[in-house]
């Protein structure tokens, strides 16, 4: 018997099954292959001179000041309404403080709170009186000549005593204030008026003043306004004090002080 004839498999299909093992050996070779590092990341120059950016970071990027509307400023144009850094509102930087701020300058007296002031009143010192002609160097029991350090006062033709009245007797800031200076006097004698001074220091500065009387004369026994001060009270006054001298035509004089304290 006759054999049958063998028929070859199409070549198209031989192609095809050729390609598949190529395939599959190219995926096994793969993926046996370690895996590659990636790079890594370059270090990126500073957008400001002399400063670098840390590895890995993008640079800052600084945006320009803008002015109260919103607006950019011109080249060497100030800015108007910004907030100085770390200053809260529209204050620009370098400004003056403000009045609340100006306490403790140099050489400027501190002022005083209300409750200091209002605790405060006039108390005057005691009056004294002396006749200013020269005693001379004959006393009886001392050697003037031959002591230092001893001071002979003579006594007063007529005695008197300087004193004071002040309205009101506490004082504020801005108050209308007015203090009269009295001479009242103690002797037989009429005293004739021939000076009138004042020494007033306030905050450690001292001004005299050499008034002219309001009476020329004070009767025996009898109480006088001499002199008459007005003013107004000022904020910044922390310390005062005034001195009053009454000189009469006898060379009597008479001193007294009062003091805000």
């Amino acid at each position: 018997m006759t054999e049958p004839a063998r028929t070859s498999p199409p070549f198209g299909v031989i192609v095809a099954v050729l390609a598949l093992i190529v395939v599959a050996a190219l995926v096994a070779v793969l993926s046996r292959r370690p895996a590659v590092e990636a790079p890594a990341p370059t270090t990126l120059p500073s957008s400001t001179e002399g400063e670098a950016t840390t590895t890995g970071q993008a640079p800052s990027v600084v945006e320009p000041p803008t002015q109260a509307g919103g607006e950019a400023p011109a080249p060497g144009e100030p800015l108007r309404g910004a907030a100085a850094p770390g200053v809260k509102g529209g204050g620009a930087a370098g400004a003056p403080p403000g009045p609340s701020d100006r306490r403790g300058t140099a050489g400027a007296p501190a002022v005083l709170s209300a409750q200091a002031v209002m605790r405060r009143a006039f108390v005057p010192a005691r009056s004294s009186v002396e006749n200013r002609k020269d005693v001379g160097d004959n006393v009886s029991g001392f050697d003037i000549a031959g002591s230092k350090g001893v001071e002979v006062k003579r006594a007063p033709e007529i005695p008197g005593r300087i004193e004071f009245s002040m309205e009101p007797l506490r004082v504020k800031p801005g108050d209308k204030y007015s203090l009269r200076i009295s001479l009242v006097n103690e002797g037989k004698k009429t005293i004739e008026i021939a000076d009138v001074q004042v020494r007033t220091i306030v905050n450690g500065r001292e001004t005299t003043q050499q008034l002219r009387p309001q009476v020329a004369e004070v009767a025996s026994h009898q109480n006088e306004i001499v002199y008459e001060l007005r003013g107004a009270w000022e904020r910044t006054t922390a310390s005062w004090s005034l001195e009053a001298v009454i000189i009469s035509r006898r060379q009597d004089v008479y001193r007294n002080r009062v003091t805000w304290k």
